[in-house]
């Protein structure tokens, strides 16, 4: 199924370039103008309707995030347990609600120029052979999302998301605590403490649902962020952290409210060079961390410091540098990807994009988070760049970096995809 709306997707994109091409030929359009990122940009097909269309967009994106939501939220839970044909057929729904939405938002409500366009069609291709090898359904609905971004504010992108998030999530966890299904579990595999899923199927799932939630919110309130926004993250957190046990989702929801606060209150400081290069490089340094640690694991000789210190790291983050160690002893990678396998979780995001998303694209992801950063902090969008940092931190402990239930700050990616038509946040950043 999931091969047939990025066949369709792509047949439209083809027939679009192709029409807008000969259209630009037939009306003598310059070669510089066609290749300039900065021409204006139009709707495919007939450019008409505009502003229109342009609220049609923003409809149809919202579409698609509440099926989503809900999809991942409701009737992926413990629901599935109970009512497993009404789930199937529920998730079969949906997925077409999603596809449709978001493949209408991109042939017929988005605007392009050439160049926009072409860059489209070769990160598109690109992302879809990976997808045609490694056979991951989360890469779909990743490609399809930040692609269909494009046009949109976060303020349009994070409040549908933070609504149908609450909404789903809250259903769940309610009915939960009414007894439809259970919420307890005790995890005896690190004999740590009582962990409750709240009617979710894991509970580092609930977790990543709820930073998803929480960073939709910050990414939807931008420069209107008050004390309230954090008091309510910091509760969630608190949640997150004591109630549901899920500890790397519950930490990087505090590191919001953190980032966050930096993000309004020392603006001064971002606008520094120094700064704004180190930012810019923080997915470089966690990519060489979540490689180097793992190695230093396995090479470090017996009763060393360094030994002894992974050791403890490694205790801290629940054998997390172990099994990194064990991928890279037995994993190997191909270069547009391979479907997951082998004995061996690898929670980390980084690790996983270079095993079974193939170095091209592990490249195209974690560059393309550097441009992310840079792109936003030239446009002065501080509240975006925290969240996007945050994520990227988040990516280290838990694949779900990839997941757009759990990690609204990957849509950021068109910010660098279309860095000259980015539309920034409707409201000043405050002085």
């Amino acid at each position: 199924m999931y091969f047939t709306y990025c066949n369709l997707l792509l047949a439209g994109l083809a027939a679009a370039t192709a029409l807008f091409l000969i259209t630009a030929l037939w009306q003598k359009t310059p070669l510089t103008e066609l290749a300039s990122f900065a021409s204006p940009g139009k709707m495919l097909w007939v450019d008409r309707w505009q502003p229109l269309r342009q609220k049609g967009g923003v409809f149809l994106y919202g579409l698609a995030l509440a099926a989503l939501l809900v999809e991942v939220t409701f009737f992926n839970t413990q629901f599935r347990l109970i009512f497993s044909q009404l789930s199937d057929w529920a998730n079969l729904r949906l997925d077409e609600i999603i596809f449709a939405a978001l493949i209408l938002k991109l042939l017929f409500f988005t605007r392009y120029n050439f160049a926009q366009l072409l860059v489209t069609d070769v990160i598109y291709f690109a992302l879809r052979w990976v997808f045609f090898n490694n056979h991951n359904p989360w890469l779909v609905f990743f490609i399809f999302f930040v692609l269909a971004a494009k046009d949109l504010t976060m303020e349009q992108v994070g409040l549908p998301y933070a609504i149908f998030s609450a909404l789903g999530t809250g259903t769940t966890i309610l009915f939960s605590l009414l007894g439809v299904w259970g919420y307890t579990v005790l995890q005896d595999h690190y004999n740590i403490t009582v962990r409750r899923w709240f009617g979710f199927t894991f509970h580092n799932t609930l977790g990543g649902v709820l930073f998803g939630l929480c960073s939709a919110w910050l990414l939807y309130r931008q420069a209107k962020v008050r004390w309230t926004d954090w008091l309510a993250v910091l509760g969630v957190g608190c949640f997150v952290m004591f109630g549901v046990a899920s500890r790397t989702a519950g930490l990087c929801i505090f590191m919001l409210v953190i980032a966050s606060v930096c993000g309004r209150y020392l603006r001064f400081l971002l606008e520094l060079a120094p700064i704004r290069w180190l930012l810019t490089a923080v997915p470089l340094i966690l990519t060489g961390v979540n490689f180097l640690m793992p190695y230093l694991y396995g090479t470090a000789g017996e009763g060393t410091f360094l030994h002894t210190l992974m050791e403890k790291v490694n205790g801290l983050l629940n054998e997390r540098i172990y099994y990194g160690w064990m991928a890279l002893q037995t994993y190997t990678t191909s270069i547009a990807g391979q479907p997951s396998y082998g004995d061996y979780p690898v929670d980390s995001s980084y690790l996983s994009s270079w095993f079974f998303y193939g170095p091209v694209l592990f490249a195209v992801l974690w560059l393309g988070a550097c441009l992310v950063i840079w792109q936003l902090l030239k446009r002065r969008q501080y509240a975006s760049v925290m969240v996007f940092l945050v994520a990227c931190v988040y990516a280290c402990f838990e694949v779900q970096f990839f997941h757009v239930s759990s990690c609204p700050a990957i849509l950021l990616y068109t910010a660098a995809l279309y860095p000259s038509s980015y539309p920034v946040s409707r409201e000043p950043e405050p002085a």
